[in-house]
């Protein structure tokens, strides 16, 4: 089952890559693996209770015909995960519940340990422990105990990284990709983003950040034949011709990244593209190379407009340089989106100003989209470990979902406060929580403010 998105009450639509893939890895070996998704009329809904929600999920589904269900998680669905997990085998004993996703990598031991109902948890990457699952299963025997990657109460052997994604499937040959796709994108045009991942793995150590947990510091690249490939098929079962290239950090290394796109630009039919990566490190020459191979847009998380702060945080990153590429790439034409973050727990009220004040420049600028959220501390990162964390009632409705209650999530952090740190904040001793919650709301007042005003212009013609 995908993760749970949920924004306001209302289920978020998104293509679950990754069980897409492990669709696909099951086609191969003729298993019968369904995923979970969604009706229209869920997508239109709007739900006040994390019951009625999963109700919603659980309705129509015949749960005796199955011998394991999973469920896929990131940290903002893991409490509804655990909800239809404890259901499930509740009502149906002899099925088999694992965990996978980002999520549960880091706290695989401790989840097993407090929720008897969980089986086993699938650590990091999850495609050659999936196929071992498989055989077992066609076998008769749905054992998640000894499977390299796979967490169990009998024990865990270290994980089986894929060491070249060429191998991996195509998501194109999983059955459910344009029912998927199709239900995200009812119109689609050239510019429809189509998901392709191209990069696992991330060489660097920002506290605050899981990627490393799940992918490795190494970074593994797909071929650009391969890539070619896979956007020839895509392009022609979606109708369009402009990719969202998967990977934390795309344009790291530099050197293999601009060697990959110059082999890219001299093959590439005409697709388009665009990826999260870091330009700091990069001259305006290369972001014409870049041009060159088809990208047109980039998601840059800048993260913070203090120096200091991105060096505590170990960013490894120039934040002048960053802002003064930004500033070249909008002017070659990429549409450029930021990211910031405040509520570090060292930061005042000048640190947030600054980086409210980058955020507002950079929308002036150019670019088309910039956001500023609340720290959030993720369980098992190194920043957690090393801050203290608040879980203080009135601000559980500032993090909630619209659906999940600030009693049902007092009592989620009361009971496993290791497991559920994302619901707290981290103590600023020198930032009063009012001068937060401020800045965050000023921030998002502008983004919409300009955004409007971008409308209005574009009325005009």
């Amino acid at each position: 089952m995908p993760s749970l998105d949920v924004t306001e009450g209302r289920l978020e639509n998104y293509l679950p890559y990754g069980l897409l893939l492990l669709q696909a890895i099951a086609r191969r070996t003729r298993t019968d693996v369904e995923i979970w998704r969604p009706s229209e009329e869920m997508l239109r809904g709007r739900f006040s209770t994390a019951e009625a929600l999963c109700d919603a999920v659980l309705s129509g589904v015949e749960l005796n015909r199955y011998d394991v269900v999973g469920f896929s998680t990131v940290t903002s669905s893991f409490l509804y995960a655990l909800r239809l997990a404890a259901r499930v085998k509740h009502d149906f004993r002899k099925v088999k519940v694992i965990f996978g996703g980002p999520f549960v990598t880091k706290l695989a031991s401790e989840i097993l340990e407090k929720f008897e109902f969980v089986d086993g948890i699938f650590v990091g990457e999850a495609e050659a422990s999936f196929t071992e699952f498989l055989r077992r299963c066609d076998e008769g025997a749905a054992e998640c105990a000894g499977i390299p990657g796979v967490a169990t109460r009998a024990g865990f052997l270290p994980t089986v990284k894929t060491a070249s994604l060429d191998d991996l499937p195509w998501v194109s040959e999983a059955p459910d990709f344009m029912p998927w796709f199709r239900l995200r994108n009812p119109e689609v045009d050239a510019s429809t983003p189509i998901s392709l991942e191209v990069t696992r793995g991330c060489p660097l150590q920002c506290s605050f950040c899981s990627t490393r947990q799940v992918w490795g510091a190494q970074v593994r690249r797909k071929s650009v034949a391969r890539l070619v490939e896979e956007m020839t098929v895509l392009s022609q079962m979606c109708g369009s011709r402009f990719f969202n290239l998967i990977g934390d950090n795309v344009g790291v290394p530099r050197a293999p990244f601009l060697a990959f796109c110059d082999e890219l630009a001299a093959v590439n039919p005409g697709f388009t593209w665009g990826c999260s990566l870091k330009v700091d490190r990069l001259e305006e020459d290369h972001l014409r190379r870049m041009w060159a191979a088809g990208m047109r847009s980039m998601f840059v998380g800048l993260e913070s407009g203090n120096q200091q702060t991105l060096d505590r945080v170990r960013k490894k990153t120039d934040v002048e340089k960053e802002i003064a590429n930004i500033r070249s790439a909008v002017g070659i034409g990429f549409g450029v989106i930021t990211s910031f973050i405040i509520g570090f727990p060292w930061e005042d009220e000048k640190d947030i100003e600054g980086t409210y004040r980058l955020h507002c420049d950079l929308i002036k600028s150019g670019i088309g989209r910039s956001q500023v959220n609340m720290l959030i501390p993720i369980p098992g990162t190194d920043i957690v470990t090393s801050g203290s964390i608040l879980f203080e009632r009135d601000w559980l409705p500032i993090v909630s979902d619209g659906v999940a209650t600030a009693d049902e999530m007092a009592v989620a952090t009361s009971a496993h406060p290791n497991l559920f740190t994302h619901f707290g904040r981290y103590e600023t001793p020198q930032l009063r929580r009012d001068e937060l919650l401020l800045t965050f709301t000023a921030a998002k007042v502008f983004q919409q403010m300009n955004e409007n005003r971008r409308r209005r212009d574009w009325n005009k013609f």
